[in-house]
């Protein structure tokens, strides 16, 4: 159930990050001036590949979480996926870029969520 809901966000996210906003609209520009349809199809996208990519990632978390435990794994999930945050409007306006930040972000992402840690002290 968290996991649809924090997905939910990051869908609203990303689409507002990608849409060039309406005239007349106080919103800030966008920094990847795209449609509407332009940018539900780069979200959609960028989705299906990170979800293909994050299930090995999620398999290997399991190993890193033995290996190296679970709070510094999740530690360090939390801080690569801030850095991976600050970077979406750096590397703007290239969707190449966008793609493979986002695949990074989920394949971050989705250990942080599947955890037992999170999930039981939160």
């Amino acid at each position: 159930m968290l996991a649809m809901f924090a997905d939910t966000d990051i869908l609203q996210s990303i689409l507002y990050l990608l849409k060039f906003p309406e005239e007349g609209s106080t919103s800030p520009k966008a920094f990847y001036y795209k449609t509407t349809e332009q940018a539900k199809d780069i979200a959609t996208s960028s989705s299906t590949y990170a979800t293909f990519v994050s299930l090995a990632a999620l398999l290997g978390s399991g190993f890193l979480f033995d290996m190296m435990g679970r709070r510094p794994f999740l530690m360090a999930c939390f801080g690569l996926t801030g850095i991976m945050t600050i970077l979406f409007p750096i590397v703007a306006p290239s969707v190449i870029g966008f793609t493979s930040l986002r695949i990074g972000f989920q394949c971050l992402f989705v250990p942080i969520i599947g955890n037992p840690l999170v999930t039981d002290y939160v």
